[in-house]
């Protein structure tokens, strides 16, 4: 530097402006007066010697004058850009296909090309604050790429501190893993997404679809054993106390089974007393389907909404909003529509004909399908899922309580054992087996089950008022 400054001619503002213009240049040859190269010890000679005429520039400078600071900040930057990985992969690429490096569409192949192989790298590595920079410039790249969007919502899920970016970032990334289903890089970070953000089930429906996918890729096998720690430690470990080993494959342990018995005894009282409420709704007649101004019927409904937020509290000790996790509220774009079109099926076909108002019919089929959802395919589905380990046994649990709940529907009075027994079996497999495959096949939430059970109950009361 002290030589520099000896045999320094001084600059005029002409020149100054010249070589501050040629630094802010957007291309590196261009700032380095290289014509497109991919001789590296070419660009590091020009760089050097653009390092001594820059120096040579700051040295004739005051020693207030801002390119004194300006000017070494942007010689970093040039050399930090030249050493990235990126560019002398692009670089050797490059050199290796006789690709032009003035073409600006075959750089961004190069680089899409790099990121591609970066990315997916990084993301594996859990270095989600390096993954996101270069997850932003593939989707820059690719916009239309859901492998692309996928990796940027992975990394914001991460990184972002607010509430808001991770929710939307966590919907977004559920929604393509839903799409693509085959793809099991998609599902671990569907997976691991949602287990930072506590939305386990979320975690074990992309899990499962892994599972399916390849259950012996150390990922997934990583993954099922930090579900099954998450699902199975105790809410707070006591002091010096070792936290308890991951359970093999499933999630399931013995506070599951033992919250489930006691689910379990708790709904059949609930049952029990449903059928109670029904005897003064007449049980020689046919129940109002959705007659909301009798007491009886408003109650029978809201008791089993009741009993699904008391059983979670006392239970489960969880809130609403953990609740709320636990049942699933995220909307999966291709169960959703399947339960809606299964639910116009069925509703053209029942033969139900309520009574009363129509607007307070409309209301009514809401409370039904809600109380449905949350105590059948919400409460009773995840409880029996967990107990069991297996999505498809709590849905055959929960349709058998299906069937008792509707023991007291006095539409079966009077009918024979048979057909008593065909009645029953209609209800627990159209209430209880078919919303029961939507909740789990749909990453177990209940808005598949809840939009099947509403739609049906909305063709019924329109059909009626038609």
């Amino acid at each position: 530097m002290d030589e520099v400054t000896q045999v320094s001619p001084p600059r005029s503002e002409q020149e100054i402006e010249t070589l501050h213009r040629r630094l802010k240049a957007s291309s590196v040859f261009t700032i380095l007066q290289l014509q497109p190269t991919y001789d590296l010890s070419e660009i590091h000679a020009s760089l050097q010697s653009l390092k001594k005429e820059v120096l040579a520039c700051i040295a004739t400078l005051p020693e207030s004058h801002p390119y004194r600071l300006s000017f070494p900040g942007r010689l970093n930057e040039i050399h930090d850009f030249i050493n990235q990985p990126l560019q002398r992969f692009i670089l050797n690429q490059a050199q290796s296909m006789g690709v032009d490096l003035s073409d600006i569409a075959a750089r961004n192949i190069l680089e899409s090309k790099f990121l591609d192989e970066r990315v997916p790298t990084l993301l594996d590595s859990e270095k989600y604050e390096e993954a996101l920079p270069l997850a932003e410039r593939m989707v820059s790249l690719s916009p239309e790429d859901t492998h692309s969007q996928a990796a940027l919502y992975t990394a914001r899920v991460f990184c972002s501190g607010s509430v808001e970016v991770q929710k939307e970032s966590i919907t977004g990334l559920m929604k393509i893993a839903e799409d693509a289903p085959a793809s099991l890089d998609l599902q671990v970070y569907t997976a691991r997404a949602s287990l930072h953000v506590n939305r386990k089930e979320q975690a074990k429906g992309a899990v499962v679809r892994a599972e399916q996918i390849n259950a012996k890729d150390p990922r997934v096998m990583a993954l099922r054993e930090q579900l099954s720690r998450k699902t199975v430690s105790p809410k707070k470990d006591a002091p010096g106390k070792a936290t308890p080993g991951p359970r093999p494959s499933v999630v399931r342990g013995d506070k599951d089974i033992s919250k489930a018995i006691k689910i379990g005894v708790g709904s059949l009282l609930v049952i029990l007393l449903t059928w109670v409420l029904a005897i003064p709704m007449g049980m020689a007649s046919t129940e109002p389907q959705y007659e909301i101004t009798n007491a009886f019927w408003l109650i029978r409904r809201f008791l089993l909404i009741g009993a699904a937020f008391i059983f979670y509290y006392f239970i489960y000790e969880k809130n609403p909003q953990e609740m709320a996790d636990d049942i699933g509220l995220t909307l999966p774009p291709m169960a959703t529509p399947v339960a809606i079109v299964l639910g116009i099926f069925l509703g053209l076909a029942s033969d139900f004909v309520p009574t009363g108002n129509t607007s307070l019919n409309v209301l009514g089929a809401f409370i039904h399908a809600a109380a449905y959802a949350i105590f059948f395919w919400g409460l009773l589905n995840h409880c029996f899922s967990r107990a069991t380990g297996h999505g498809f046994a709590g849905v055959v649990i929960t349709s058998l309580l299906v069937g008792l709940y509707h023991f007291s529907f006095p539409t079966i009075v009077g009918l024979e054992g048979v057909w008593m027994t065909l009645w029953i079996g209609q209800y627990m497999i159209f209430m209880g087996v078919i919303p029961g495959l939507l909740w789990d096949r749909g990453g177990q939430t209940v808005i598949p089950p809840f939009a099947y059970c509403l739609t049906i109950n909305l063709l019924i009361v329109f059909k009626s008022a038609l």
